[in-house]
């Protein structure tokens, strides 16, 4: 499967973030129900609070949140962001645990919130359904956040700003923009220098070279195999966080030939690295070819709604619609111009005995990792041919 980090995930994480809010401490309520609130969440003085979400798919990274009394209100774009949650009708009551309940009946649809406080922690179980395929039943998707309070707001974020892991601010204008209208946001974010990718850079080859090689991956002795790099040194990245390069390559049962190359991390998720991880793959010395993963994707730290992500989101979208190679920081797409052109120079390296190489940079300086190719000389032949006898 081809994995991405979508901006859409990251709108529905914070449109679930601020459906918490609403339902927890945004939305009106009577005297009666005041009474039963949990916490000031949204309280009158500005509150600064370190936000976890968990559920709903994979996670995305901690992030903290400023918060004030009227915010959700004075921020008007959302109005219209919120309205399904806003235009619901709430019902809150305190549990014998002295947690509080909330229940919102919107439309035909329902969302269940529990929250619960203790001291400067308050966590909150929201349940949102979801509609099934047609004739199929609608499930339930869950989530939870825990708040921790962490005291004020910094003096340079404002109510409604959210402090990323690389230590960006995001305001809550641009921020709604972004989930509102993706492309203004988008427009925006491509009229910024700031924003432009970075060219494709090759990496040259290194005088430090590590030594690797290809294994016969197969699922059942009987069947036919793909080419699997071998065990993974990491010799690339930080001494905090190292990364390599694994390479497949095979025959798919339509017969077609593939090549998928895989960014794998020493620890964790490629998307924490400290940069994309750029990288340049050679066969012998006539093909050379550097994925574009540094101007179609970004690592974490960049945040969700940068400039940089967006534009690098949209350069990847853009290449997959022309039928170009396209790459995530996990894995390339090969287009089938750079697919064929990486089997024939695989095929006559190979039928030289010479070696695939793969450059980087490594904590030292650029690494260099080799693989011999002797014996693999008419290896795509053999399987298209193994797995012709299968059909």
């Amino acid at each position: 499967m081809f994995k991405t980090r979508g901006l859409d995930q990251w709108r529905m994480r914070l449109a679930l973030t601020l459906t918490a809010l609403l339902l927890t401490g945004g939305a009106p309520a009577t005297p009666a129900e005041d009474a039963a609130s949990p916490t000031g969440l949204i309280s009158a003085k500005p509150t600064f609070w370190h936000v976890t979400q968990t559920g709903f798919g994979s996670e995305i990274p901690d992030f903290k949140l400023c918060t004030v009394e009227g915010m959700l209100g004075d921020l008007g774009s959302l109005k219209k962001f919120a309205s399904p949650v806003s235009a619901c009708t709430t019902v809150r009551s305190r549990n014998g645990d002295g947690s509080m309940s909330v229940f919102a009946t919107c439309g035909n649809a329902n969302m269940r919130s529990t929250s619960s406080a203790s001291g400067d922690d308050l966590r909150v179980h929201l349940g949102i359904p979801q509609s099934g395929p047609p004739g199929g039943t609608s499930k339930r998707s869950v989530i939870d956040i825990h708040y921790v309070r962490l005291g004020d707001c910094p003096a340079t974020m404002k109510p409604g700003q959210s402090l990323m892991p690389n230590g960006q601010i995001i305001d809550p204008a641009a921020m709604l923009t972004a989930i509102l209208d993706p492309a203004k946001a988008l427009a925006a974010a491509k009229a910024d220098p700031a924003n432009t990718p970075p060219p494709v850079t090759p990496i040259l080859l290194s005088a430090k070279v590590v030594q690797r090689s290809f294994e016969l991956e197969k699922y059942d002795p009987a069947l036919c195999g793909h080419l699997k790099s071998s065990k993974p040194t990491y010799p690339f990245g930080s001494r905090a966080k190292r990364w390599d390069v694994q390479l497949m390559i095979g025959v798919r049962f339509s017969g077609e030939a593939d090549v998928e190359p895989t960014v794998l991390a020493d620890s964790g998720d490629p998307e924490d690295l400290a940069a994309e991880p750029n990288y340049t793959l050679r066969l012998g010395s006539a093909y050379a070819f550097t994925p574009p993963i540094a101007q179609q994707d970004s690592v974490r730290s960049a945040g969700p709604f940068s400039g940089k992500t967006m534009v690098r989101n949209d350069s990847r979208k853009a290449a997959e619609a022309r039928g170009d190679t396209y790459c995530s920081v996990f894995r390339c797409k090969l287009s089938e111009l750079d697919r064929d052109a990486f089997l024939r120079a695989f095929e006559a390296t190979a039928t030289r005995g010479g070696t695939l190489t793969i450059s980087a940079t490594g904590p030292d300086g650029p690494v260099t990792e080799e693989f011999s190719l002797q014996g693999l000389a008419g290896f795509i032949e053999r399987t298209q041919a193994c797995i012709k006898s299968m059909r």
